[in-house]
């Protein structure tokens, strides 16, 4: 067990506090553009939004060039490193340690990954409290530096599945669950009336079903698919299943494309399993479901598998703009409801999900998190 005392902080009414949102990989061109990378870009937005909380938070991560950037009032820290060791991290933790140095609290997210191990070292090394979130990378099998994680602060989990699949191993005596955050840009209802129409978006990969989606779906009813392809064989074979139907492919869209696509769609598919259809089997295909949460945010009425966590993001939602599904066979009913016009029931369901959706927030999430960020720092903690 690595054994250390970490440093502790009075906290002082106007006293600003410098936080690291780290993450193996950086949201845009130079990291990912996954769910994960963008809830941490979202999360320092939503932090800094607060003139009044005296935080001020940095992203920190890596990509494939070394940068400093800013977006949306938060600074992004890109320590450049090799694409076939971005996941380890090898050679960077100078630069990493330097960085760290500055700061009061370091939040890891993707903790199992390398990366956020040699971050939780290096928050040990310096005397940092630090916190963790788990965002489905990494194994959470092979963990060389568990007694390293299990000396954080706090875990903050981002759905209760989530902390199912942590609690027993890291042991934490102080945990949260809080889930969001949604981009502002995403609460638009736009038109009142939207034809009937099915979307997805997110990364096209097995274990998020879209070929589920397509193989129940009705002749008639259209369906866009709307992600970055990160598995060329299963596009292709995507590509094959759509052959005769309504099936419109959109690769790498920009933010301003998915809002129009939310916005002229009226009900969003997420199709996700744990086993996908080359008998594979996924342990956490869906921690939290973003997608979804953008989507209601969006006005569309959404349709989720009963996969991980994707139950709890519509959990207290009316059935006129949410559904859950547990197999092909209700998969294959709910979309034919859509193309009959039995569900949802009508334009109104549309201003009732962005209403629903409004806890999601990023600014609600970051005034939830820099609360959790003073009491850590503060010296009753000690």
């Amino acid at each position: 067990m690595i054994a250390t005392e970490l440093k502790l902080l009075s906290v002082t009414p106007n006293m600003q506090y410098k936080i690291i949102e780290f993450t193996p990989a950086v949201f845009g061109s130079d990291g990912l553009y996954g769910g994960a990378e963008r809830y941490v870009a979202s999360l320092a937005q939503g932090i800094n939004q607060n003139e009044s909380a005296n935080c001020n938070a940095t992203v920190v991560g890596f990509g494939a060039r070394t940068s400093v950037s800013e977006c949306k009032g938060v600074r992004t820290h890109t320590i450049g490193v090799d694409p076939g060791v971005l996941s380890s991290a090898s050679g960077s933790a100078a630069e990493l340690y330097e960085l760290f140095a500055e700061a009061d609290l370091i939040h890891i997210h993707q903790m199992f990954s390398r990366a956020g191990q040699l971050a939780a070292l290096t928050s040990l090394q310096l005397n940092k409290p630090f916190v963790l979130t788990d965002h489905g990378g990494g194994d959470d099998l092979d963990v060389p530096c568990l007694d390293a994680l299990r000396q954080a602060a706090a875990g903050v989990y981002v759905s209760q599945v989530s902390k199912s699949h942590c609690e027993e191993l890291l042991k934490l005596q102080r945990t949260k669950i809080f889930i969001g955050p949604v981009d502002d840009k995403f609460f638009k209802n736009g038109n009142s009336f939207r034809g009937r129409a099915v979307l997805f978006t997110g990364r096209i990969l097995p274990h998020k079903g879209v070929d589920r989606i397509i193989c129940n779906l009705p002749s008639n009813l259209p369906l866009t698919i709307a992600g970055a392809m990160q598995d060329e064989r299963f596009y292709n074979d995507l590509v094959k299943l759509a052959a005769g139907k309504k099936v419109n492919f959109i690769l790498d869209p920009d933010d301003d494309t998915l809002i129009t696509l939310y916005q002229t769609h009226n009900v969003y598919c997420i199709a996700s399993t744990h086993h996908d259809r080359y008998g594979r089997r996924h342990k956490k295909p869906e921690l939290m479901g973003i997608t979804t949460m953008e989507a209601l945010a969006s006005g569309c009425a959404v349709l989720v598998a009963k996969t991980g966590a994707l139950p709890e993001v519509i959990e207290g939602a009316s059935p006129d703009f949410a559904r859950v599904f547990a197999s092909d066979d209700e998969l294959n009913s709910l979309l034919g409801d859509i193309a009959s016009g039995l569900w949802p029931h009508d334009n109104a369901c549309h201003v009732s999900a962005a209403t629903f959706a409004e806890k999601f927030r990023k600014r609600s999430l970051g005034t939830m998190m820099v609360d959790l960020y003073k009491s850590i720092l503060s010296a009753g903690d000690a």
